[in-house]
């Protein structure tokens, strides 16, 4: 059993191996405050694939910079 908790600096994975249960965390791979580091770690072509509609590299780039300067703000479209 596996469950996952991506929240805005940090990502949380629990698991039951074993009749054990994990917690890991990955500290800097969140989807606001550190979400720049979700794109050094990916890279850019792997986000933008799964983007649902059409998007240039340097718009994507200005709209994940501005969630970690404004991670509270819901984008414009």
């Amino acid at each position: 059993m596996i469950g996952v908790d991506i929240g805005g600096a940090t990502t949380d994975v629990f698991s039951v191996f074993q009749n054990v249960f994990n917690r890991t965390v990955s500290a800097n791979l969140g989807m606001s405050y550190s979400v720049s580091n979700v794109l050094a770690e990916t890279g850019l072509a792997n986000i933008l694939r799964w983007v649902p509609f059409e998007n240039g590299e340097a718009d994507l780039r200005n709209r994940i910079k501005n969630k970690m300067i404004r991670p509270r703000r819901f984008p414009r479209r």
